[in-house]
């Protein structure tokens, strides 16, 4: 098949892989909110049918198939910014009125920056939490390292940080950073989640 890259989705909370050369063909994995290497300028919309079995694998055989969708795949300026999924096998009148349609509704400036706001927010936020547990790791790791010199006294941490507790504990290094790296909700105390705008027309209210 050669290279290819893949657009995640998910039909019915099960998630669905989409194979396509028409990008770079870097083997990367892309999902909503991500810039896909090689996409063209504007709004573009782009469509698969899927064929998938039982457990939502898909499936290359018409006979194998027991759920059938048609997918839709929205890109502007690069970003892969949604999608949409239609049941059953849309014809080729059915795919093109809804291309149509999905291509003016995200050539709405005021929709897409809000979409796009959105990306750059969830984005900061992963940003801010890596590198908190990169702190988080490098503390515990100046902890089990050499013994501070009389130069550069080691200030003692263990009473406040639940990282440093676990070591004294016992518990091993390596399962300390793996609770550090799985803690999806690591920030440090200032930081807050960003929340989404409200509308803009709150202020206009009766």
């Amino acid at each position: 098949m050669g290279m290819f890259d893949t657009l995640r989705i998910d039909i019915d909370g099960k998630p669905v892989d989409l194979q396509s050369k028409r990008f770079d063909q870097t083997l990367r994995t892309y999902r909503v909110g991500d810039a896909i290497a090689g996409a063209r300028a504007g709004v573009q919309v782009y469509f698969d049918v899927c064929w998938l079995d039982t457990r939502y694998h898909r499936v290359f055989a018409a006979g194998e198939a027991q759920n059938v969708f048609t997918v839709f795949v929205i890109l502007a300026h690069g970003i892969f910014v949604d999608f949409e999924v239609a049941s059953g096998e849309l014809d080729e009148a059915g795919i093109s009125i809804r291309i149509d349609a999905l291509r003016e509704r995200w050539t709405d400036s005021a929709r897409l920056i809000e979409r796009l706001s959105g990306f750059v927010r969830r984005h900061q936020m992963k940003a801010e939490q890596l590198q908190h547990q990169i702190r988080r790791i490098q503390t515990v790791l100046e902890d089990k390292g050499p013994p501070a010199t009389a130069k550069r006294p080691r200030i003692d941490l263990r009473s406040v940080n639940p990282d440093l507790k676990r070591l004294d504990q016992g518990e091993p290094l390596a399962d300390v950073i793996a609770a550090i790296l799985g803690d999806t909700r690591s920030r440090e105390i200032w930081q807050t989640e960003f929340e989404a705008p409200g509308s803009s027309l709150e202020e206009q209210r009766l």
